[in-house]
């Protein structure tokens, strides 16, 4: 057995060497137990194992509970007759291995070690192999790859709250590119996830799935959603679960990718070894004394982000102490990461107020230090989080210094207490230029009202812009005086700084209306709206009529909005409206509806929107008025305000705008056609569908029968598919997808049969093939398509002889994709009948899912025609793209095979379309292959692009 000495990198042990020894302070107690025994067995493995199991040991060893050796089996494909790892003598093993079998012996050691209460943790590829030993794979519970089948156990994975274990077919193992993602704590109460986060965002890692295996005795404790657009499975896939194996614990993580060189997000991620090293404590004495740290990565987002992911460097908890002298040298643009640090110890290590003032104390030390402005700076943000009145005595003595205002500012204007505010004011004199304009907006950030009097003094200085920033601040602080204050200056000023405190006004304005003082709120906003207009800009007049009628009582406001509607310039419209809702009740809406034809077409859209949440029956006469009106927009308005307000009286209009109209005076009724709620709006759809005489009517209404799922006109869709004009049958086959079942698959068959347009027997064929999906056995999803092709030797049925109809059923067969048809189609290649060997390689060649793809390809190997040669080709490449969890080289092995048969550009480019599907070194060579051939340079370009990015 090779020692850890003669096998890790000089540069991995370097790492080692140059860091701290750490002990986690919750375990530093425990000095007087016994370590566990602990052996890490590695040596082959895809995975850089010099690095990986380099880490684990270091994990282990840093919570001063355990004491490890590693065990480094012979390279690949040497003898491994003499690797017999002493299992016995540990009481945890930890696998990091993937290669090949070890020799009987050593497997019935292992075996034993674990049956006799052996503890072990499987450690990500791990569970990749020895696909042959049984006992291995009830040890693991789980595994991937080594080519095994559904015989190794059933797929597990959590839906609807529970787990799911699926016996189907299926590959075994499986993972897209490295992204974060987040965990769910399935068992909060066992010991080793006891105490974390319900969920918890994980460092980018290989995320495992379609896992499988015998899976007994085996408990999840934690998934993750590996989700589509990461090339994933759907499923909430097991990351952490455990096994009992005899009197054995085992820890199973599939979590931990490790990278050759450069970072470590996987490994380092503090969910990883925080669960790695609690597994790990568990499997071997079956506790976990370890706690929770206060890094631990919890997130309550709906959608979690990389900033919810926490990491420790060199997998160590990170050190103030560290990051701090780190930070002494600091510069911004050079070496910025140490922000990132400091920020994440803070934010991190400050939920409790001791944590926060040990913190506090280590930041103001390091102010007082020599260390540069920037960094400096940089600790002055982070008291902005944490900092108390302890911090205000520094900050007050860094306000009076030109190069450290800004920082200590923007710390104190965050810390709570009245010492702050006194520190911000009796500055305020003693500084001159941005410095003192940062005083003064802080002051009004903080509300500070002992600064009143002085910014009311302010606003007369002869700096336009400590004056404008006085007023600001003013006008956040609010009440009485700064509102007398801002008034009295209000008076006197002239532009531009009358905007400046009309600005102003407004905010103090809000702090009134957001107080219940209307009075005061009123007669500030009153005085701005009645400025002249060349005076204060349109927004801020706007904003003005806006408060008023929000600060004014019922009526007053209600008799606002009415005047400003009939007497009011129009550009004071909007602000008027935007309130329709808020003032008018359902019994006074008709004073505003009585307006709505004589507003400007602008603000006759705006009135729409806002009358579409009253009584239908009150506004449904002003929008249907207002659906005749000239103007397309106020029409397009209209249209869809009656996908609220409409009724079935408003059938007949919404089916001939949609049917005459275009653009978005189309998509409006359409779309209201469709969502206009209610089974009396159905039955009117069905009516008129019936009576009207026009077919692009007819058109709008079928569409409309399929959208809505009408049931009840099932029957009446059917006979217009079979016998409607053409248009109206087109859209009668699309609609009974959605309104017909797999009950009705016999009657559509015979409907098909009697069709004449291929256009129409194309559609039906896909409806077809849509419902029979719906059929739960999916082997017998073709039976009455395959009876009406060869009848059972009992059955009432006629044998179909008429070619052109058992081509019709052929095709249908190719949509319906049944594998269990697939004999009656090989038969059918094999026809004398030219037609019926062509409708079975149309079939083949649109076949839903992969089955035939052997047959595919043998067509486009021998097939004398060139178009069957193409569709087969055709549906080849598809079908290798439909096995999206596919060997990425096998996949690229028979897009090969497909390039080599592919005669015309048109073929090459599906090829070098797929390829990027099945990233690896041997995709990027087949794309580069193609660079330099006529009719795909670009398409070869695009290709190697994405597969580099990929890979």
């Amino acid at each position: 057995m090779k020692t850890l000495k003669r096998t890790i990198s000089s540069a991995v042990l370097a790492l080692f060497i140059l860091l701290p020894t750490f002990f986690s302070p919750a375990l530093s107690a425990q000095n007087g137990a016994p370590p566990i025994k602990a052996l890490i067995v590695t040596g082959q493995n895809y995975h850089p194992w010099k690095v990986t199991s380099a880490a684990l040991k270091q994990m282990l060893e840093d919570t001063g509970l355990f004491q490890v050796d590693i065990a480094v089996s012979p390279p690949a494909k040497a003898s491994l007759k003499a690797f017999k790892p002493n299992f016995a003598a540990y009481q945890l093993v930890v696998l990091d291995y993937s290669g090949d079998d070890w020799p009987s012996s050593t497997q019935k050691a292992f075996t034993a070690y674990v049956k006799n209460g052996g503890g072990v943790v499987v450690y990500h590829s791990a569970n990749n192999t020895f696909p042959e030993w049984p006992e291995y794979n009830e040890i693991i519970g789980l595994a991937g790859w080594g080519e095994r089948t559904d015989k190794a156990g059933p797929y597990v994975y959590w839906k609807d709250g529970k787990e799911v274990r699926d016996a189907g077919p299926g590959v075994c193992g499986y993972h897209g590119p490295e992204h974060a993602f987040l965990v769910v704590n399935r068992e909060p109460n066992h010991p080793i996830t006891a105490g974390l986060p319900p969920n918890w965002m994980h460092g980018s890692d290989e995320l495992y799935g379609l896992l499988r295996g015998p899976a007994r005795n085996m408990t999840v404790l934690a998934t993750a959603y590996f989700a589509p657009e990461q090339s994933g499975t759907g499923r909430n896939e097991p990351v952490l679960f455990t096994i009992n194996y005899g009197a054995g614990r085992v820890f199973h993580t599939v979590l931990g990718h490790a990278r050759p060189d450069g970072p470590q997000p996987a490994l380092e991620c503090v969910g990883f070894i925080v669960t790695f090293r609690r597994g790990a404590e568990w499997a071997a004495t079956g506790k976990v004394t370890q706690k929770a740290p206060a890094d631990f990565p919890t997130t309550s987002r709906d959608i979690p982000t990389l900033e919810d992911v926490r990491r420790w460097p060199e997998y160590r908890p990170p050190s103030l102490d560290a990051i701090l002298q780190d930070l002494s040298s600091f510069q911004y643009s050079k070496n910025e990461d140490v922000l990132y640090r400091i920020r994440e110890y803070i934010l991190n290590n400050g939920r409790t107020a001791e944590s926060r003032a040990a913190c506090e104390d280590k930041l103001l030390a390091f102010l007082g230090s020599a260390a540069n402005l920037d960094a400096k700076q940089a600790v002055c943000r982070q008291l902005r989080l944490i900092g108390n009145e302890k911090s205000i005595p520094i900050l007050e003595q860094m306000l009076l210094k030109d190069e450290t205002t800004d920082m200590a500012r923007y710390a104190l204007e965050k810390i709570p207490g009245a010492a702050a505010d006194k520190a911000l004011l009796e500055s305020l004199n003693g500084l001159r230029g941005d410095s003192k304009l940062g005083i003064i907006s802080s002051l009004g950030q903080r509300k500070t009202r002992e600064a009143v009097k002085a910014l009311a003094v302010l606003l007369a200085d002869q700096e336009p812009a400590v004056a404008s920033a006085a007023a600001v601040s003013l006008g956040r602080i609010g009440g009485q005086e700064s509102a007398a204050a801002l008034s009295g200056a209000y008076d006197k000023a002239q532009a531009p700084f009358k905007v400046d405190i009309a600005s102003a006004m407004l905010i103090c304005a809000g702090e009134f209306l957001s107080s219940r003082d209307y009075a005061s709120a009123d007669g500030i906003f009153g005085k701005v709206l009645n400025s002249q207009p060349l005076l204060v800009p349109l927004v801020l007049r706007q904003t003005a009529l806006k408060g008023k009628i929000m600060a004014a009582e019922k009526d007053a406001a209600s008799g606002l909005i009415l005047e400003t509607l009939t007497r009011g310039p129009q550009e004071m419209h909007e602000p008027a409206i935007g309130l329709v809702p808020m003032v008018f009740k359902e019994s006074d809406i008709t004073s505003i509806l009585g307006l709505l034809p004589k507003l400007p077409a602008a603000s006759q859209v705006q009135a729409l929107a806002a009358l579409m949440n009253y009584p239908k029956d009150v506004v449904r006469p002003g929008v249907l008025a207002a659906a005749k009106s000239a103007s397309p927009d106020v029409r397009i308005a209209a249209l869809r305000a009656l996908a609220r307000v409409g009724d079935p009286s408003t059938v007949p209009l919404l089916a001939e705008r949609a049917a005459l109209s275009k653009g978005g005076e189309q998509l409006a009724a359409r779309a209201s056609l469709w969502t206009l709620p209610g089974k009396d709006v159905d039955e009117a759809i069905l009516f008129w569908l019936v009576g009207s005489p026009s077919d692009p009517v007819k058109n709008e209404l079928i569409q409309a029968s399929g959208e809505r799922g009408i049931a009840p006109g099932k029957n009446l869709l059917m006979s217009l598919a079979g016998s409607g004009p053409l248009n109206n049958s087109l859209e009668a086959a699309k609609a009974l997808r959605a309104v017909a079942s797999a009950d009705d698959i016999p009657a559509l068959a015979g409907i098909l049969l009697g069709m004449n347009d291929e256009q129409a027997q194309e559609e039906m064929e896909n409806t077809i093939g849509a419902l029979a999906q719906k059929i739960s056995d999916p082997y017998s999803r073709a039976n009455h398509v395959e009876a009406l092709l060869a009848p059972a030797p009992n059955s009432k049925l006629q044998p179909l002889t008429d070619v052109s109809k058992r081509c019709l059923l052929y095709r249908t067969l190719g949509k319906i994709g049944d594998d269990s048809s697939l004999p009656l189609i090989r038969a059918a290649l094999k026809d004398l009948d030219a037609q019926i060997q062509d409708s079975a390689i149309r079939a083949l060649a649109d076949w839903p899912n992969p089955t035939p793809r052997e047959d595919v390809l043998e067509i486009a190997q021998e097939s004398k025609d060139l178009t069957h040669q193409v569709l087969a080709l055709r549906g080849y490449v598809r079908m290798i793209s439909l096995e999206k969890f596919k060997s990425p080289e096998a996949a690229v092995r028979s897009l090969e095979t497909a390039l080599a048969l592919a005669s015309r550009p048109e073929e090459k480019k599906l090829v070098l379309g797929a390829l990027p599907d099945f990233a690896c070194p041997e995709a990027l060579a087949l794309a580069e292959s193609l660079l330099n051939v006529d009719g795909v340079r670009e398409e070869a370009q695009a290709a190697v692009e994405k597969i580099k990015e990929k890979i």
